[in-house]
């Protein structure tokens, strides 16, 4: 599923148009292929970030649209709710890594800015770097995303950054 198709907006998507979420349907479940007229669009589906978080590739277009991943502003962030995270994450990086074919050339990420070319692949280390850290025990701050003068919400990554290793500690 990409999204799912009961959500409530104030508490998960604050600002969002409450009146398109209903507009919005699950995906069936195991779905590979987004059933539209449009151009194939195949789902990349793991449980990193969120129950039923999904990628989609659009292979004849040459796009890849990471949802709530391989951001160049945002750290990976860990679902509090799923156990073992960092190995969700690092198992759905391994996903992503696994649909980025040759004919892809254009990364879209929900947040941060689209990549093209080799910044594909350096997005993907650079969301493994940080989590493989957080694996040994290590603190990853040294992240760029997490500098003080991130132009992104600095103190709001911080936080999230301080959770993901509490999470992987626990």
């Amino acid at each position: 599923m990409l999204y799912p198709a009961r959500c409530n907006t104030s508490a998960t998507a604050p600002g969002a148009p409450r009146e398109l979420l209903g507009l919005v349907e699950a995906l069936p479940e195991g779905a590979i292929e987004i059933p539209w007229q449009g151009p194939a669009a195949l789902v990349v589906e793991h449980q990193a970030h969120a129950p039923g978080h999904a990628a989609v590739v659009m292979p004849d277009r040459g796009v890849f649209l990471a949802a709530d991943m391989l951001s160049d502003i945002e750290i990976p962030l860990l679902d509090p709710r799923l156990p073992d995270q960092v190995s969700a994450y690092l198992a759905a990086l391994d996903r992503l890594e696994g649909a980025l074919t040759p004919e892809i050339s254009t990364l879209v990420p929900g947040h941060g800015a689209v990549a093209h070319g080799e910044e594909i692949a350096a997005r993907v280390r650079m969301d493994r770097a940080y989590v493989e850290a957080l694996r040994r025990g290590e603190d990853p701050g040294d992240d760029a995303r997490l500098d003080p003068n991130a132009t992104y919400d600095p103190e709001w990554l911080r936080e999230s950054h301080e959770q993901n290793l509490r999470l992987a500690r626990a």
